[in-house]
């Protein structure tokens, strides 16, 4: 923010410093940080740093920041990141400055810039928890799983009351497959805010994971009632239903959910098979073509769309082997 910005070139000159809440981190938090070289990785450049600059300098420098900051809000993320890359190198410890540089290379599609002056933000402030959170978001974009379970258990180490932190590990959970410590994170933010239906789905789709069905649906059930536009848990509780024999049950569930996300293809393949055990083969085999056009393109869909292709097949081999009715 503005005052982050301000407050930054206001600190007393000489060299960077740790901060206050880095001196505040437990050792094994600094062992975790120093294991991923943020806690070594400062800049060792000759730099003039902002913070023992002349206070005129530093107006200016809040003056192009102040610029920056309103591009960024005004949707011109590519004149943000222009006008933050001076500030940074002329001051590369300033977090707040790499934080906000950060935000606009991402905001204009360049993630691994993003994801680089994230790493060095966090690097030059390591107690930050909202540099640590976007981080470490960053870091699951990118596929680094595992760095970003460890940004993040530091963050919530030092800053426990962060419901969407404590939901961000929880899908990193669900990445590695750890259902249990994701139903664990899911609880925890939800024990800080019990109304966020995307949370509720989360803690519903862990709770599928560890085959606990009631529960599951009871969280789907509250998500929907809090978010009746949302598409996920409408699909997640009717895929529930199918599971526990009610295919019938859960096909409005799913033709709901495709009228809220008409992109969804898992919503697609799932109407289709609860069609195909609601025992109506025509529609099912139009479901499955259906889901099959839809998904055509898309790589993550591949052995989905194998399955849907020997579903739809076998289907069409027995109402062809079947005597029609005059």
């Amino acid at each position: 923010t503005l005052a982050e910005a301000l407050a930054s070139l206001q600190a007393k000159g000489g060299a960077a410093a740790p901060s206050s809440a880095e001196s505040e981190l437990d050792a094994e938090s600094r062992a975790k940080l120093a294991s991923l070289g943020y806690l070594s990785s400062r800049s060792s450049s000759g730099a003039k740093s902002a913070t023992g600059a002349d206070p005129h300098d530093r107006v200016a420098l809040f003056r192009a920041f102040e610029e920056a900051h309103w591009a960024t809000l005004g949707g011109r993320p590519a004149q943000a990141a222009r006008l933050l890359e001076p500030l940074v190198e002329n001051d590369p410890e300033n977090a707040v400055f790499r934080a906000h540089l950060a935000r606009a290379y991402r905001e204009n599609g360049e993630p691994a810039a993003s994801l680089r002056e994230y790493r060095r933000a966090f690097a030059s402030s390591p107690g930050d928890s909202q540099v640590g959170y976007e981080l470490a978001l960053a870091l699951q974009a990118s596929g680094n799983i595992e760095e970003a379970t460890t940004v993040l258990a530091v963050v919530l180490k030092s800053d426990a009351a962060r419901p969407e932190a404590h939901n961000a590990l929880g899908i990193l959970h669900s990445l590695q497959g750890h259902a249990d410590e994701a139903r664990s994170e899911f609880e925890r933010a939800l024990a800080i805010d019990p109304d966020d239906a995307v949370v509720l789905n989360n803690l519903g789709n862990s709770l599928r994971d560890l085959a606990q069905p009631e529960p599951a649906a009871s969280a789907y059930r509250r998500a929907i009632a809090l978010a009746p536009k949302y598409a996920e848990p409408l699909n997640g509780l009717g895929s529930v239903l199918v599971a526990q024999g009610r295919p019938a049950e859960a096909l409005p569930l799913f033709e709901r959910a495709l009228e809220l996300a008409p992109d969804r293809h898992e919503v697609r393949l799932n109407r289709a098979v609860a069609l195909e055990l609601s025992g109506d083969r025509a529609a099912a085999i139009h479901a499955y073509r259906d889901f099959l056009a839809a998904a055509e393109s898309d790589p993550h869909f591949a052995e989905q769309r194998a399955m849907a292709i020997e579903l739809a097949s076998r289907l069409e081999e027995r109402a062809s082997s079947e005597p029609s009715r005059n």
